[in-house]
């Protein structure tokens, strides 16, 4: 007797790939490639008899591109969430590869389109970078806006539901989190 497994995963890791390629053309090929993978799964259903498909357990495989490398934000925080504590609290349902995004290969200014595209589920995406394409994201980065840490959290409490509907409406994004880098200075010549 023939059966299919629903365990079959297919995963794409792109990370170290330039991205100039991500043009209509291509993502236009990859729906054609997933329509055909589906047309085949379906002919050997049929082809098996009508069996039904041995359930196995699911188990997904997720890449994460995360903060900067040797921030205390990410050693300590994020790459244990993702690679402990996912597969934890998912009894192993959700397997996690997270990688820094300073050595994915990514450049910071196309996260937030990476993203959207879906080419990267879970990212970590740099404000100040991504202000380029939509300058209202440094809003909650502005300098000597936030010169504390409660000022921070009370900026952040009030910019958080406009960042939030920002990247929904005109992304297709959900925000997780918020956090920020080490402190921003500012140097001058004299003392004021």
């Amino acid at each position: 007797m023939f059966s299919l497994s629903s365990s079959v995963a297919v995963t794409f890791r792109i990370f170290a790939m330039p991205y100039a390629f991500l043009n209509q053309t291509v993502i236009n090929r990859v729906r054609f490639l997933q329509i055909a993978v589906f047309a085949a799964c379906a002919a050997l259903m049929l082809a098996s008899g009508g069996s039904r498909p041995v359930r196995a357990d699911p188990l997904y495989q997720i890449d994460v591109v995360g903060g900067l490398a040797g921030v205390q934000q990410y050693d300590a925080h994020e790459a244990p969430f993702w690679a402990r504590r996912v597969p934890q609290i998912t009894e192993g349902q959700v397997q996690v590869q997270i990688v820094p995004f300073d050595r994915s290969g990514i450049r910071g200014q196309e996260m937030l389109q990476l993203l959207r595209l879906g080419v990267v589920s879970f990212g970590n995406v740099l404000l100040g970078l991504a202000a380029a394409d939509e300058p209202e994201l440094n809003a909650i980065d502005l300098p000597l806006l936030s010169p504390d840490m409660p000022a921070l959290r009370h900026t952040v409490a009030l910019w958080r539901p406009r960042l939030e509907a920002l990247l929904r409406e005109r992304y297709g994004l959900v925000l997780l989190a918020a956090y920020t880098y080490p402190p921003q200075v500012v140097f001058c010549r004299k003392a004021f």
